[in-house]
Formats: structure tokens, C-alpha cells, sequence
């Protein structure tokens, strides 16, 4: 059983660019489907459709690029090559086209003085042509004894349309299919893995409820998030201690113990906050981020747990 690397991956604090009245985040988030991210090990079969061989070529190449905890995720066996993955996926991906045709109106020039500028415009009728390009897909994700642990038919659509007179060629249809095609193994990829995801979060800047020097203090603790993080928060700490029921300071040390990979910590600190303001928009979010984190323990452990 291989090792969860989780407290490792919260606790580094990763070189975020200096941004105004936020904290950064990174964390763990977890795939979109539970059974596919137990999986270690995946065998991507020959896909049928025109576009079947080149869809199931770059789900590979996503696939072996995931990297979760500083390893890769999962193992990519050869199809029909000999090698047994514990799952199975299959598929099929066609490219459809269609044009329909349309009229719109447009304003030109009918008369000009003699520094080519307009003195006369009239709106006309012009002959369009509106192109749609669509990735028809199936695919199936079934374990070694046949289970069905995730399967996908949205298709991926692109559109454009030209009039007469437009500059320029139209996209080629290759370029077109290749972007669609990308599309789909993106979605695979986050609907069967777990994803590190970096983000900064906007910390409460109310300074209502606090005397007229705590509310310098609590500015400058702001003004630090720009800089210094770690010194932002402990700041929070000290007014957190002398304001306990301030509901921005406990919201931003909720944050901060998000920050520092304390969940439990920050989770306490988010209801504090809905104690007082049920509807309170960050603590709403805050505690929905653990939810998720939440989730991608399990499914670490559930992957990791063979």
C-alpha cells in the first residue's frame, strides 16, 4: 500500500504572485467520479469513429500526465498488448458537420466625400453561412469483472458563421476537430483523477465592530496579505483573540487555517461564523471547499488502499 502524501502536498506553501486582499490557496480536489479514481491502473482500447483513434490517443497522453502527489496517478497499459489493467476503456468519437444558411443585416457606405470618409450609409441584407462542428462521443470505463464505473456521452460542439464581404478564411476543420478532441480528454481527465488546484481567495476586509485602533490593526493585518502571509494571519490571530465574536476576523482565520491545511480548525472557525450569520457567503464556501477536500481524502484513500 502506497503512502498518502496528502499533509505534504497542504503544507508546502507554493510561490503564489502577490495579489491585493486575498489569501492563496492549495489543495487537493477531487475527480468527478468516485469508482473511476480508485483505479491504478487503466487500458485505453483501440476507439471506434473517424475521430475514434485520435480521441483515444490523447486521453492517454492526459492520463499519463497526472500527477497528484508527486507521482504519477495512474498506470497506462498498452491496449491488447498484453499488459491487464483493472479497468477498461472503450469508446467510439465521430465528427459531424452541418451548414445552415441565414441573412443579416449590415450597414455600408454608398457615398463618399473626397477624403474617403462616409457621408452615406444604407443597412443592407447580406448572405450568411453558419457552420456547426460537433463530436459525436461514447465511452465506457468498465472494471476487470465487467462493472460499469463511468461512462461519458456529452458531445463537444463548435460554431462560427461568415457573411459576404467578411476578411479572412474560415478555421480548417481540422484545427477545429483537434480542439474538440482536446476538449473530451480534459473532461476524462478530471471526471476519473483528482486535480492540486491553486487558487486565492478574497479575505473580509469589514472592519465594523472593532475599536478605532483594533480597526487600524485589522487594515494593516489586510495590507500584509500583499506581502506576508503568515505575519497577515498571525495578526488576525491577535485581534481574533481580543475580538472573539468578530465575524471577519473569524471568516479570515478560517482562511487562514485553510492556508496552513487545517480543515477541522477552519471548519470549526466557518460555523462560528453561520452561528452569527447563517447566511454568511464565505463561511458557505469555505466549508464547501473541505466538503470536496474531504472527498479527495477518501478517494486517496480508496486508490492508494490496494
Amino acid at each position: 500500500m502506497r503512502p498518502i502524501l496528502w499533509a505534504a502536498s497542504l503544507s508546502a506553501v507554493l510561490a503564489f504572485p502577490a495579489r491585493a486582499e486575498t489569501l492563496d490557496l492549495s489543495s487537493i480536489y477531487p475527480a468527478a467520479n468516485d469508482e473511476a479514481a480508485a483505479l491504478q491502473s487503466i487500458t485505453v482500447e483501440r476507439f471506434g469513429g473517424d475521430l475514434g483513434p485520435a480521441l483515444a490517443m490523447r486521453i492517454e497522453d492526459e492520463l499519463r500526465q497526472v500527477n497528484v502527489d508527486g507521482r504519477p496517478w495512474l498506470r497506462i497499459l498498452p491496449a491488447r498488448g498484453g499488459g491487464e489493467g483493472e479497468g477498461y476503456m472503450t469508446g467510439t468519437a465521430y465528427g459531424e458537420g452541418k451548414q445552415t444558411r441565414f441573412t443579416r443585416e449590415r450597414e455600408e457606405c454608398v457615398r463618399q466625400n473626397q477624403f474617403k470618409q462616409c457621408e452615406e450609409k444604407k443597412k443592407v441584407q447580406v448572405q450568411c453561412t453558419r457552420r456547426t462542428l460537433e463530436l459525436d462521443v461514447a465511452l465506457r470505463l468498465v472494471r476487470g469483472d465487467g462493472t460499469l464505473v463511468y461512462s461519458s456521452d456529452r458531445p463537444e460542439r463548435y460554431e462560427d458563421s461568415r457573411c459576404e464581404g467578411d476578411s479572412g478564411e474560415p478555421r480548417e476543420r481540422s484545427s477545429v476537430e483537434r480542439e474538440l478532441v482536446g476538449r473530451v480528454a480534459t473532461r476524462v481527465r478530471f471526471d476519473i483523477a483528482p486535480v492540486l488546484r491553486r487558487e486565492q481567495v478574497r479575505i473580509d476586509e469589514s472592519r465594523k465592530g472593532l475599536s478605532k485602533e483594533d480597526g487600524e490593526r485589522f487594515k494593516a493585518a489586510v495590507r500584509l496579505t500583499k506581502s506576508d502571509q503568515g505575519e497577515a494571519c498571525a495578526a488576525f490571530e491577535s485581534l481574533g483573540q481580543a475580538y472573539p465574536g468578530h465575524v471577519p476576523t473569524l471568516a479570515n482565520l478560517g482562511l487562514c487555517a485553510e492556508r496552513a491545511g487545517r480543515d477541522s480548525d477552519a471548519a470549526a472557525l466557518y460555523r462560528q461564523v453561520q452561528a452569527v450569520e447563517p447566511r454568511n457567503a464565505m463561511a458557505r464556501t469555505g466549508l464547501g471547499r473541505i466538503a470536496e477536500r474531504d472527498r479527495a481524502r477518501a478517494q486517496l484513500a480508496a486508490h492508494y488502499a490496494k
